[in-house]
């Protein structure tokens, strides 16, 4: 319920850097399993 309340009052613009991190952070840790992956098989 407390997410809720907070998610409303939340402006858009740190709803949308909310986003762009949570993104970067994704990318960058598939980036990150297929570099590993690559060095498996290479090896």
């Amino acid at each position: 319920m407390l997410a809720l309340v907070l998610w409303d009052s939340m402006p858009v613009a740190a709803a949308w850097l909310l986003g762009a991190l949570l993104a970067i952070g994704l990318v960058s840790e598939g980036f990150a399993l297929a570099w590993l992956a690559w060095r498996v098989r290479q090896a």
